[in-house]
């Protein structure tokens, strides 16, 4: 019973680690391409 309820608990830490990884990789990319985006449009405004 006890080794059941740990390796439920790190199935849940480890689905959990990668809901939390992508959602922190998805918004470190979109941040990312919002600052590049950002930059293109400060060169265009000074050219």
């Amino acid at each position: 019973m006890e080794q059941e309820i740990t390796f439920t608990l790190s199935l849940y830490t480890l689905v959990g680690g990668c809901l939390l990884g992508g959602i922190v990789l998805g918004v470190l990319l979109a941040v990312a391409f919002y600052k590049r985006g950002h930059l293109k449009d400060l060169v265009n405004e000074k050219l």
